[in-house]
């Protein structure tokens, strides 16, 4: 059973993660895990940050990220290690506000790993 959830859960990210730029696919969700759309620029600086995170931070560091010419920001919490076949991963938590608007503000948590040749990757 738990075996059958994983395949569907795994089909279900397929399919959402096939229609979003590559730039929204690669770390931290995509578009509008915050309800409303955060832009290409807003994901970018994003996981740019989140990427320089998971180089060098250690659990409960965190990091803020912010556009300007969005007014998006947010912030990204560096949470436990664990290994997921075989790769390094990392558990985050994400606080995110689409332009400004902070009634529309969206915690969440996933995971992302370690591929080896490929970077950080979403997991889930």
């Amino acid at each position: 059973m738990v075996a059958i959830r994983l395949i569907a859960l795994v089909v279900l990210l397929a399919g959402v993660t096939a229609t979003l730029p590559a730039a929204a696919q690669a770390l931290f969700g995509g578009r509008n895990m915050a309800g409303e759309f955060l832009t290409n620029e807003d994901i970018q600086i994003r996981n740019k940050v989140g990427v320089e995170l998971l180089k060098s931070g250690k659990e409960g560091d965190a990091v803020e990220w912010s556009n300007p010419k969005t007014k998006s920001y947010g912030t990204i919490t560096l949470r436990d290690a664990f290994d997921y076949n075989g790769m390094k991963c990392r558990r985050v938590e994400l606080e995110n506000t689409p332009k400004g608007l902070s009634s529309h503000t969206v915690w969440y948590k996933h995971g992302v790993c370690a591929v080896p040749g490929e970077g950080w990757k979403y997991l889930y």
